[in-house]
């Protein structure tokens, strides 16, 4: 089996601090590039305990603009303005314009110091509904039911292995078509039943959602205090494989000698484990940038 496609997950907190876990933010590797989904507080310096320094990532993308998934992007352009920080092309930065513009407008409250210029750093906006290629990956775009201008994502490599990020977000018919059979789903469940706002999902909603999409192995991220001592794994039926990752979790995503897919990942408590699915077409009707 050859490994085509990995994702880390660099931070899988919330907004209020945890002490083992940082604000969300994700690795995706795709044979040598790199794509950071999200920007919590912590996720620069996770990046270089995974070996990518920031003049070899090569693009960011952010689902929406709460603090818990943005904070690291000012440090981020700060660092890219010191002149040792020298990039062979720009980094390319994907999320809503109106995101896009909360990030601009904090930017620009420092002045030059977060402004490394279009050599360094190139901004795209995209709005739900929207494809392009990303990183040799096809990416989907939907809406997300969180924020107005939120954007769930999901990313197709052309040998068909798949993993969906939808950020944070409460029950969305939109979902199941995007999150659909995917490899490998990175997503929130924040609350107790009895605790969850709309615009979050809790263990009933997100089991719904998991019977809908049938991913072939799910990674719970975004888990409230209150819900740190749910046991998930039982919680969420039987629809999916369910983990529920610590941070600098690696899940690798693999050929199968049949045309599948393997997940393959390291349990803390059991090991090392396998997941597989049966070979499904590759999205590829997905335009250039």
């Amino acid at each position: 089996m050859t490994t085509t496609l990995e994702v880390i997950t660099l931070g899988t907190g919330v907004a209020i601090p945890q002490p083992d876990r940082d604000p969300t933010s994700t690795l995706v590797r795709h044979g040598d590039q790199t794509l950071l989904v999200d920007a919590g507080s912590g996720a620069l310096r996770k990046l270089a305990r995974c070996g990518v320094a920031l003049t070899r990532l090569d693009a960011v993308v952010l689902t929406h603009a709460h603090l818990d998934h943005t904070a690291d992007m000012l440090p981020l352009l700060f660092a890219l303005s010191i002149p040792t920080c020298v990039r062979e092309r720009p980094l390319d930065v994907h999320a809503s314009p109106e995101t896009l513009e909360l990030l601009a407008g904090a930017a620009a409250a420092f002045g030059s110091w977060t402004q490394p210029g279009e050599q360094q750093v190139r901004f795209h906006p995209i709005r739900p509904g929207e494809r392009r290629e990303i990183c040799g990956l096809n990416a989907t775009t939907t809406t997300a039911h969180h924020t107005a201008s939120s954007v769930a994502w999901r990313f197709d490599c052309p040998a068909g292995r798949s993993v969906g990020i939808p950020g944070d977000t409460g029950p969305h018919q939109p979902l199941h078509e995007l999150l659909h059979r995917c490899d490998l789903l990175v997503i929130e469940c924040a609350l107790p039943d009895d605790h969850a706002p709309d615009r979050h999902l809790s263990p009933a909603t997100l089991r719904a959602l998991l019977a809908a999409c049938r991913p072939t192995v799910t990674a719970v991220t975004h888990r409230y205090e209150e819900l740190l001592s749910h046991d998930l794994v039982h919680e969420l039926g039987n629809d999916t494989i369910v983990t529920v990752p610590r941070d600098m979790q690696t899940y690798a995503l693999l050929s199968d000698p049949d045309g599948g897919t393997a997940v393959s990942w390291n349990d803390p408590v059991t090991g090392p484990q396998v997941a597989r699915s049966l070979r499904l077409s590759p999205r590829t009707d997905v335009p250039p940038r």
